[in-house]
């Protein structure tokens, strides 16, 4: 089976985001996949042999019209925004498993949850190239998820 984007299970109907959502013709349509077979095989929230919950990747191949001035490097504020529509989604299907849910299985009357950025910064190590292959704009870190009680 297929890998299925995060974006595409978490609202897909309604996410016009220019970032990240399948709605926005002109939007840079980032697709985020969680690392572990649960999504395909419709598991829940089950903890991995490492105690966590999994991983996510992303990949994006920048056009030459997104380019930071020399048609060489890609614009700074593309980067920005993978960083933070990837951060979203790999927030909203962890925070989605770890409430024991399937990512794209309805849940009853629950809400859908939704994230937001709080602040974002990118620290731009080197320039990237437009259109030169792949190129990876982050690293793993470690996150700390916290939900009010009640939300």
């Amino acid at each position: 089976m297929a890998a299925v984007a995060v974006q595409d299970l978490l609202d897909p109907d309604r996410n016009t985001c220019y970032g990240c959502g399948p709605h926005n013709r002109e939007g840079l349509r980032l697709k985020s996949y969680w690392q572990d077979d649960c999504i395909n095989e419709g598991k829940r929230g089950e903890e991995l042999g490492d105690g966590s919950l999994g991983s996510c990747r992303a990949s994006f191949l920048a056009k030459p019209h997104m380019n930071g001035g020399s048609p060489e490097i890609t614009y700074g504020g593309i980067i920005a925004s993978i960083v933070d529509c990837h951060g979203i989604n790999t927030a909203r299907a962890f925070i989605t498993r770890s409430q024991g849910l399937v990512l794209g299985e309805s849940s009853g009357s629950a809400p859908q949850i939704w994230c937001v950025t709080k602040s974002l910064r990118v620290d731009y190590r080197r320039p990237t190239p437009v259109a030169h292959g792949r190129a990876r704009v982050g690293r793993r870190t470690h996150t700390h998820v916290a939900l009010p009680p009640h939300t």
